[in-house]
């Protein structure tokens, strides 16, 4: 805690600079610039919870607690991805970017909410956060425990934070494992509860919603869908090259939809020269017509989407898991399909549930054995 006092005005100086050279660093400073004052003259609630997420992954699993909690509610958030979806919530009284973590900072932002109650998702924990809202006896929750990091510096994270998991009061975990897990980090006069994971609740709406809206309806029409159809969502690199590999092999009437996490134009060129090396013509489809539309395989440049184009499939496959770790495979399992992945899915509660109940199956490594 000591050392980080004395480092973060050396990293807030060390990003001022690094804003002259990245626009990306820039936005980063513009995006919070002013947030203590815009919170400051925020509409006053009656003693609200104050929520605090740290991306669109974790708003998304929130939203189901969000939407349930009959008491004022404050929102912040870290990532720039999020104002836009939290803009129209009328259920939250007031949202904006959490202020950079000063001591300062922190006490003035618990002077202006005035919580009766901080509640943290999963891991984004601040110490000067927790510190100010320790001082103001604002007791902290954090929800939505899963399993914590692993391997070395996953471990490293846990040590360095310990003594911030010591401020928490109440605990909720996604599963009993989960709970096992975090013990060692829970202290004795906290309270803990296995309440499940509402991801799963927020996946199931995401699907009904888009089932209902039918965006993407009148433009699969034009794809000439054969008999069996996988289709392959928030894919990365490595899982094209797995998956191209793989589906060139095959010699049965398919087709295939390439999902990929980042539809950035440089990545599509890349994937669609692959898919020509392997023989395999592709369509992009926000360009489906008539005459594109008996390609082998439908490469899917828009977001937003996925979570209606997994109905079209017989069965998915989610990217990640040659990466760092899957993505969420509870959209396709709303389908009813059957669902493969990469080996890198020790951080997904539903993956190993669903090997157990033989409805998924993971990948081998590049060079090794199936699991």
């Amino acid at each position: 805690m000591n050392l980080y006092k004395i480092l973060f005005p050396f990293f807030l100086r060390l990003l001022g600079f690094c804003a002259r050279f990245s626009p990306k660093a820039a936005t980063f400073l513009a995006e919070r610039e002013g947030a203590l004052v815009r919170w400051k003259e925020a509409p006053r609630l009656d003693r609200p919870i104050w929520f605090h997420v740290s991306s669109v992954g974790e708003l998304e699993q929130v939203r189901p607690v969000l939407e349930q909690l009959k008491y004022p509610l404050v929102l912040t958030y870290f990532s720039s991805s999020v104002p836009r979806l939290v803009k129209d919530w009328s259920f939250v009284g007031h949202a904006d970017f959490l202020p950079f973590d000063s001591i300062q900072g922190m006490r003035a932002m618990l002077a202006f909410v005035a919580p009766r109650l901080l509640v943290l998702n999963r891991y984004d924990l601040w110490p000067h956060h927790l510190q100010a809202a320790q001082e103001a006896g604002v007791p902290i929750a954090l929800i939505n425990a899963s399993t914590p990091p692993l391997g070395i510096f996953g471990k490293l994270s846990l040590w360095v934070r310990r003594r911030l998991f010591s401020a928490v009061a109440a605990w909720t975990f996604v599963d009993a494992a989960a709970a096992a897990a975090w013990e060692p980090y829970v202290q004795p006069h906290a309270r803990g509860l296995v309440a499940g994971d509402p991801r799963v609740d927020r996946a199931f709406q995401r699907v009904e919603l888009a089932k209902r809206e039918a965006r993407a309806a009148e433009r699969l029409a034009l794809w000439d869908r054969r008999e069996f159809c996988l289709v392959a969502g928030s894919t990365w690199e490595q899982d094209e090259e797995v998956i191209v590999a793989a589906w060139k092999q095959l010699s049965c009437a398919r087709s295939l939809v390439l999902v990929p996490h980042e539809p950035f134009e440089g990545h599509l060129k890349k994937l669609e020269a692959l898919l020509k090396s392997a023989g395999l013509s592709s369509a992009r489809y926000s360009q489906l017509s008539a005459a594109t539309g008996k390609s082998d395989v439908l490469v899917v440049d828009q977001r937003g989407v996925l979570a209606e184009i997994y109905g079209v499939g017989q069965l998915a496959y989610v990217g990640g898991g040659y990466g760092r770790h899957i993505h969420s495979i509870i959209e396709p399992v709303a389908y009813h399909l059957p669902v493969a992945f990469g080996p890198e899915h020790a951080r997904s509660p539903e993956a190993y549930t669903l090997l157990a109940t033989g409805s998924a199956f993971c990948l081998p490594k590049i060079g090794g054995p199936a699991a």
